[in-house]
């Protein structure tokens, strides 16, 4: 949803829209706005205020919109479609070279990358709805009236804090009723939305601009409306789930795919043009990620920069390459992100790039971690193998989401990454379920062998961490007694808002897996490894 009448319920559902990637700053968006003074008005004043300046629809007008912006984001211009019949909507960007697509059909919510591959959610992230529903019943336990401010507006300051939801400040101009800016706490920073030019359609006033950032002007968004219509008829056809697209294309139903396992590390040469560059095939990342440096030494094209987060900040911009084979895998005009990643498996191996969802997404892929081999299946003709365990996913972030648990408690979104070399507990998760993750006694001995060794490298910098032994772990039916994690901390960028933790190949590496995200599954085989130690 684009715009839709911007009632304080509406502002919360506009930051997946307008923000992006996040980052670790001192400030952190938790803390209430600076020059803060106490009021005589109500929250109930605030809100009716609010819902006045808002407005009502034209009576008799049909549950419609269409929405046509500009907009301005990483250093690329484009445009925006947004379209919506009752509860259904779809929202198409075409930014620079690239298209992609999000909308909810029939209450499934999904989106389409600008690769052309379709993801329908599950809606396992929950913070913005829950605060958007607070806003809605009112809930005097959530919501509540801090005061006002004069800079960096004039304004009322509504605090909304519901257990489990997105923390937010929204900002009612005191003389309009309309809320101007919102600031969020997202992944450690404090993100900012401010809104402006409103004008009135069919009984509704609302703003035509929104400009949004995160501290840096390099991720700054800004987004104009430049046409509105209400109550006209909306085509369903244009409210459909696209047809999904994949650039990857195998020369047969099987193929094999060389790969170099070190380390449980899967490395993949890959051949761009007459180059030959190795990739690690990971699981847990949502993108296909190339050095910028490689990029560079390809003449590959580029588009636009912004500033990425994930162990660290780091500058990134994105390419389109038309053609890369190994094995029996080709894929042609394949969009990826750019950024200065470099490191070596070994003194003669330095990996350039991380093979992720865009490629795992187009086949079914199976890992022999005890044989060292790497296979990918055509995902129309692939049958599971005999005896395997059927483990369901869920792909909203596109990497693949389950369910594991550790003593008593249940996490409902732990990673399954093939490019992590231990398990990881995160912060949520540990804070929650402080019982659970008590140390059985091998996380504190390797602490005391170890004292330094308490950070390991990421993607753009290092995350902090401290080694737990907890269990029993359990995913898939399976039960392993004890088990060693990492346990991070002071990394939101690297986190998530509410992640769990991570299932690495230290795990993994006890079966034969099948990533097969056509059917939301991944596919469990034990083997001898598993079968030696654990019968």
């Amino acid at each position: 949803m684009r715009n839709s009448s911007l009632t304080l319920a509406a502002a919360v559902a506009l930051s997946a829209a307008l923000l992006g990637a996040s980052a670790s700053s001192d400030d952190d968006g938790t803390q209430p706005p600076a020059g803060i003074t106490p009021t005589r008005a109500t929250l109930a004043f605030v809100i009716g205020l609010n819902r006045k300046a808002v407005g009502k629809r034209t009576p008799g007008l049909a549950a419609t919109r269409t929405e046509t912006w500009t907009v301005s984001t990483d250093g690329l211009t484009g445009t925006e479609r947004f379209v919506q019949s009752g509860k259904d909507e779809r929202d198409d960007e075409n930014v620079g070279p690239f298209h992609t697509a999000s909308g909810t059909l029939a209450g499934k919510s999904w989106h389409q990358n600008a690769n052309g591959e379709v993801v329908v959610e599950h809606d396992l992230h929950r913070l913005d709805t829950i605060s958007s529903r607070a806003i809605a019943s009112q809930d005097p336990s959530a919501l509540s009236l801090l005061g006002t401010v004069t800079v960096p507006v004039d304004a009322y300051v509504i605090k909304v804090a519901p257990p489990g939801g997105r923390l937010i400040y929204l900002y009612i101009d005191k003389t309009s009723g309309q809320i101007i800016r919102r600031d969020s706490a997202i992944r450690g920073r404090r993100h900012i939305v401010t809104y402006g030019d409103f004008r009135t359609t069919d009984g509704l006033t609302e703003p035509w601009h929104a400009h949004s950032t995160d501290g840096r002007p390099e991720n700054d968004r800004d987004d104009t409306l430049t046409a509105l219509s209400l109550g006209a008829p909306v085509d369903p056809a244009s409210l459909a789930i696209p047809q999904a697209s994949t650039p990857v294309a195998l020369a047969s139903p099987r193929v094999s795919i060389p790969i170099k396992l070190m380390d449980d590390r899967i490395i993949i040469p890959v051949k761009i043009g007459a180059h030959t560059v190795d990739f690690q095939m990971d699981s847990g990342a949502s993108v296909i990620l190339i050095n910028n440096a490689v990029v560079h030494a390809l003449k590959l094209p580029t588009y636009g920069s912004s500033l990425g987060d994930t162990a660290g900040t780091y500058p990134q911009g994105r390419t389109i390459v038309p053609l890369l084979t190994f094995g029996g895998v080709t894929m042609t005009n394949v969009e990826m992100d750019s950024a200065p990643f470099t490191w070596w498996t070994d003194e003669h191996t330095p990996v350039a790039g991380l093979m992720g969802f865009d490629f795992i997404d187009g086949a079914v892929v199976h890992v022999d971690y005890q044989n060292g081999t790497l296979e990918a299946y055509d995902p129309a003709t692939f049958v599971p193998p005999a005896g395997a365990t059927a483990l369901p996913i869920a792909l909203d972030d596109d990497v693949p989401m389950i369910d594991a648990g550790i003593a008593k408690a249940i996490g409902h979104l732990f990673i399954v990454d093939t490019g992590a070399d231990r398990s990881a507990l995160f912060t949520s998760f540990v804070s929650a379920h402080p019982s659970d993750v008590v140390d059985l006694g091998l996380g504190d001995r390797e602490l005391e062998q170890y004292p330094f060794v308490t950070d390991f490298q990421g993607v753009g910098g290092t995350v902090k961490y401290r080694p737990l032994q907890v269990g029993p772990f359990t995913f898939a039916g399976y039960v392993f007694p004890k088990w060693m994690f990492t346990g991070t901390h002071g990394a939101p960028s690297f986190e998530g808002d509410d992640f769990d933790g991570l299932v690495g190949q230290d795990v993994l590496r006890n079966f034969d897996v099948y990533l097969d995200y056509a059917h939301e599954k991944i596919w469990l085989v034990p083997n001898d490894r598993y079968k030696s130690r654990w019968g």
